[in-house]
C-alpha cells in the first residue's frame, strides 16, 4: 500500500484574493476590490492589537486614517505601508473619476516597495499583457504581505 501524502492546506488568503479579485475584471474593479480587501485586514489588525481597537472601528475612520493608526502602533513594514498608501490613491482616483484608467506608473507605484520582486514581474510579463497581470500579480503581493502578518498576529493572540 502506497504511503498516505499529506496535502498542504490551502492558502485560505490566497483563495479569498482570488475570489475577490478575480483576474477577469477590469483593472479598476481589481484595485476597488484590492483595496476592499486590505482594509479587511487592517481592520483585523486594529481588532487584535488595540484593546479597545472597535472603538476606532465604529467611528468610521477612513483608510488612510486606520493605516495612519497602524503606522503609529508600528505594526507594518515600511514597504507594507507604502504599498497600501499608493493603493489607497490609486483606489481614490479610481472612485472619484469614472473614466479613470489604470497605467503602468499605477501600478508601478504599488509595486516599487516590493523591491526585486516586482523588477522581476515586470521582465516576465509580455508588453500586451503586461498592464492587467502585472498589476494582478502586484495585489497579490500586497494582500499576500497582510495575510502573512494577519495569521502571525492571529496565533500571537491565541497564545496570550
Amino acid at each position: 500500500m502506497a504511503p498516505k501524502i499529506k496535502k498542504n492546506r490551502e492558502d485560505e488568503g490566497f483563495n479569498r484574493f482570488k475570489k475577490i479579485v478575480d483576474i477577469k475584471l477590469d483593472p479598476v474593479s481589481m484595485v476597488l476590490k484590492a483595496h476592499l480587501l486590505a482594509e479587511y485586514y487592517i481592520d483585523q489588525f486594529i481588532a487584535l492589537k488595540m484593546p479597545k481597537g472597535n472603538i476606532l472601528l465604529d467611528r468610521g475612520f477612513t483608510f488612510s486614517q486606520k493605516l495612519s493608526v497602524l503606522k503609529a502602533i508600528d505594526i507594518l513594514l515600511d514597504d507594507d505601508s507604502d504599498q497600501l498608501e499608493a493603493l489607497n490613491k490609486i483606489r481614490n482616483k479610481c472612485a472619484h473619476d469614472m473614466e479613470y484608467s489604470i497605467s503602468e506608473a499605477d501600478i508601478d507605484r504599488i509595486g516599487f516597495p516590493q523591491g526585486r520582486y516586482y523588477f522581476k514581474l515586470k521582465e516576465e510579463f509580455p508588453i500586451n499583457k503586461r498592464k492587467k497581470h502585472l498589476l494582478y500579480v502586484t495585489l497579490i503581493g500586497v494582500v499576500a504581505s497582510l495575510d502573512g502578518l494577519c495569521r502571525h498576529l492571529k496565533e500571537k493572540h491565541k497564545k496570550s
